[in-house]
Order: C-alpha cells, then structure tokens, then sequence
C-alpha cells in the first residue's frame, strides 16, 4: 500500500513530509473506507429515527379499562363516567340486589377490539355479559364470562375503528355482591389484556391501568392511565439511543 521510501522513514522514524509519500491506491481506498463509514453512520441514525418514532407511538396509547357500577340495567346506555366532575362507582353497596357492572375502553388514539378476563371469588355472583355497545361489534347471543379465571372468565369484543372519544362503551355484566372483588385479570388467549388499533397493532392494558370493583370498598379507578405500555420495548429502544 505504502512505498519503499515510506516504509523507511517509518522504521527509521523519519515522518517529515509523510503524507506525500501515499502512492494513488491507498489515498483511493482510504476515501472508499471513509465513504462507506459514512454511509453506515447515516444508515444507523436513520434507523434509531425510525425506532424512536414507533416507540413514541407506542407510549402515545396508555389504554385503560374503566369499571363502573350502576344500580339499574339499560342496554348499551351509560355515561362517559370518567367525565369531569365525575367519577367511576367502583365501590358495589352491601345490598342483596343485582347491580350492573359497565365496562368502558379509555386513554385510546383509536380501537377495533379489546380482550380481557374478568376474574371473582366464589362469594360474588356474576352473570349475563354483553359486550355489543361499540357500532358494529360482533358477538355471541350467550355471552361470556362462563366463569372466573383466564380462560372462562376471557371477553372481547371486536367492531368498527373508532378515532375519537375520551371513552367507548363495551358492554356489561351482572353482580350479585357477596363479598370481594370482581377484578381484571389477564386473558389467557393470545395477546392476552389488550386493545387492537384500526391498523391491527396489539395494544397491551397493562395491570395497573385495569379498574376493579368491590363490594364496600377497595375498587379501582381506571380513568388516567398509571403505567406506560409495554417499558420493556419501547423504553428500552429510547435508552439505547440516549432519549
């Protein structure tokens, strides 16, 4: 790469004037080399772009689930709870009557679909879910759950894109309070507690962001999302990349 006369003042130490010693290849192949260090810095920043931006998309969506009880059934009929000044009823009175349990979808940049298990003690009497408020849903005339638990206690609900709304109203069921709580829990089919956007993207609902109602006290209120989705990947991405 280098000429005779370079080689010898390297070994006798001689640099004076080094630069004109480089023949014509190697000052092609050290531009070659630099070019495509280039190329590969530009490469990588333009992929840490992209993944920056598909984590910010992901921390932009914290959905919730929000319970709400209501003494008296009215089929795909309640208020946005969560609306200002009110609250969710998370706590079911100690009266021996059906109460009705409303389930909302929250904190949304847009939704087709939510999965979720319902979960109770043997204390609690639960029955008759719906879940067909959303335009369009699709369902069952039985509905679930069948039972508490991951599997029997699992619900969805699947319709058309909705892009607006602070919340959308899934569907209820009914309680008959015992004692304890009627919880949710994580769904043992696939994608687990989770909404599906209008472009097929799972969406986890992360075990602090579910509501939960008890009879007395000790529910749950899900309007404001407390954990971001999915730290482990997308926050993970960012520090890697010094954001």
């Amino acid at each position: 790469m280098f000429t005779g006369e370079y080689r010898r003042r390297l070994e006798t130490g001689k640099y004076t004037r080094w630069a004109k010693d480089l023949d014509s290849n190697s000052l092609q192949a050290l531009l070659w080399m630099l070019r495509g260090a280039m190329r590969c810095l530009i490469l990588s920043l333009v992929l840490a772009a992209s993944l920056l931006d598909f984590a910010d998309s992901l921390a932009g969506s914290t959905p919730t689930i929000v319970l709400h009880v209501r003494d008296q059934f009215a089929y795909c009929e309640a208020p946005d709870p969560c609306e200002p000044p009110n609250q969710p009823q998370v706590n079911i009175p100690e009266t021996p009557q059906w109460f009705w349990i409303y389930v909302f979808a929250r904190n949304f940049d847009n939704i087709s679909a939510i999965q979720w298990a319902f979960d109770w003690p043997s204390t609690l009497t639960v029955s008759s879910g719906g879940w067909l408020c959303p335009p369009g849903a699709l369902g069952i005339p039985e509905q679930p759950p069948y039972g508490p638990g991951p599997i029997y206690g699992s619900c969805a609900s699947a319709f058309n894109c909705i892009s607006s709304g602070a919340s959308q109203l899934i569907g209820s069921v009914g309680v008959f309070p015992g004692t304890g709580c009627l919880e949710i829990i994580d769904s043992a089919f696939p994608n687990g507690t989770s909404i599906i956007t209008c472009s097929n993207e799972v969406v986890p609902i992360a075990p602090a962001n579910r509501g939960k109602v008890c009879v007395g006290q000790g529910g749950i209120i899900a309007c404001e999302p407390v954990a971001p989705v999915e730290p482990a990947t997308w926050g993970k991405i960012k520090a890697q990349y010094g954001r």
